[in-house]
């Protein structure tokens, strides 16, 4: 019976080592994705939120009457459970689709707060920093 000295591979150290390493590495990224994933469903809900808001001066125009950015908000924004709208300065919207200035603040997860104003000219809510 002859022994090789001369085997090519690896040893089990070499093969513990690398799969440990691959294991840090999913684990960085997998977290990382689930992480931009939260960010982009909290981006996707604020922008839908804000893109009701939007909406407010034709709401006001269609209906034909002057309404407040308060009233509009309770009656038409959909939140989830564990979100805040709050009106910082209240807005008027005219029925000819004209607004005055305002300023809202959203509340995320009881962590995250954006806060927008009204732009008059334009009637759109526009995000200042906090």
């Amino acid at each position: 019976m002859r022994h090789r000295s001369n085997i090519a591979g690896f040893s089990l150290l070499e093969i513990m080592l690398a799969l440990a390493l691959v294991s840090v590495v999913l684990t960085v990224s997998v977290r990382s994705g689930v992480n931009m994933v939260m960010r982009w469903q909290l981006s996707s809900q604020v922008k839908t939120i804000v893109n009701t808001v939007n909406s407010f001066s034709v709401t006001a125009y269609t209906r034909s009457r002057e309404m407040s950015l308060s009233e509009l908000v309770q009656q038409n924004v959909e939140l989830p459970s564990d979100w805040m709208i709050t009106i910082l300065e209240d807005a008027t919207f005219s029925r000819a689709g004209y607004c005055e200035r305002g300023a809202f603040q959203i509340e995320a997860d009881n962590e995250r707060v954006f806060n927008y104003v009204l732009d008059p000219q334009t009637c759109r809510a526009v995000e200042v920093a906090a």
